[in-house]
């Protein structure tokens, strides 16, 4: 099974793009991301820390593919 993420510089982070809402007239678009750096512990297991907020598209990088192996 292959899986394709987007992933995005900001505030010193990187960042899974986990989905994308709506896009303003100056072009940013608002995402829901998830760190790829920073997790909290839970007694689940570590989850990565979540944000929402608006960025410029063109500093999102596309479609990177994962083979995922069963």
């Amino acid at each position: 099974m292959k899986f394709l993420f987007d992933y995005v510089q900001h505030d010193g982070d990187r960042w899974q793009v986990v989905s994308y809402g709506a896009t303003r007239d100056d072009g940013t678009r608002y995402v829901h991301l998830a760190s790829t750096t920073r997790f909290r512990n839970q007694c689940n297991g570590r989850m990565p820390l979540q944000i929402a907020d608006w960025i410029d598209p063109s500093k999102i990088e596309k479609s990177k593919v994962f083979e995922h192996i069963n």
